[in-house]
């Protein structure tokens, strides 16, 4: 799971081995190698002049609704979720549930909150979402999570580059941020794998663990998505 500031390998074909490079010699791209694949995005209706809902190959990204209260619930309430995310409660009960659905998953300038569902049925999977990240009104912080019986089957990163490419679409931005706590190497090779590059280290407050955790702080710049989708499209 990746926090916004306070995403399970994506293949891309044709960004590959040398073409990875070139991006990397034009500046769009530093080391990391980068590979993806192509969502086909598509919007589906619209709030704040921007798409609110996303349909990728399995998934569908909206708004969260009360009849998602009970999946949500029993998703959200394990540690090996809230652990690995700043502000997600712990335990995680009705009425946080609630608050998020009727308060915290509000859109908004700059801010938009998506549940993760799966495409065919609808059953929330988890959330994924960005907001502004204070004194820096270039940039978005972005992150998602999904519950444990979801992970290992590419799901992160599918809705992860859903949401990138909505944001750099949709919003006058040029960085997008995450942050993951070190010893989650699962979700570093997927914002990795999205193109997102290390910048540095710093502590973050858990409110599950209720202190302060180690964090690895990411970046994406508008110029590397832009070299990644034009690499992608040859």
């Amino acid at each position: 799971m990746v926090e916004s500031e306070k995403i399970e390998q994506f293949e891309r074909p044709g960004i590959k081995g040398d073409a990875l490079k070139k991006i990397a010699q034009t500046g769009g791209l530093q080391s990391n190698p980068v590979h993806r694949t192509q969502n086909h995005v598509t919007p589906v209706e619209t709030d704040f002049g921007v798409p609110m809902v996303l349909s990728t190959k399995r998934l569908t990204l909206r708004a969260p609704h009360r009849r998602d209260l009970d999946d949500l619930v029993v998703l959200a309430n394990d540690v090996a979720v809230s652990n690995n995310l700043g502000t997600m409660p712990y335990p995680y009960r009705r009425e946080d549930g609630l608050h998020f659905i009727d308060h915290l998953s509000v859109p908004g300038p700059q801010r938009r909150m998506f549940a993760i569902t799966d495409r065919y049925s609808d059953r929330f999977m988890g959330g994924c979402g960005y907001r502004p990240i204070e004194e820096h009104p270039d940039r978005l912080g972005i992150g998602y999570w999904l519950g444990k019986a979801y992970w290992g089957q590419g799901l992160a990163a599918e809705a992860a580059q859903a949401l990138i490419d909505h944001a750099f679409t949709s919003e006058d931005i040029g960085d997008i941020w995450a942050t993951v706590r070190i010893a989650n190497h699962q979700s570093k090779r997927v914002i990795e794998k999205c193109g997102f590059q290390f910048v540095h280290n710093g502590m973050s407050r858990s409110l599950a663990l209720g202190g302060m955790v180690p964090i690895d702080y990411y970046c994406m710049s508008r110029k590397t998505w832009e070299s990644l989708h034009a690499w992608g499209e040859r």
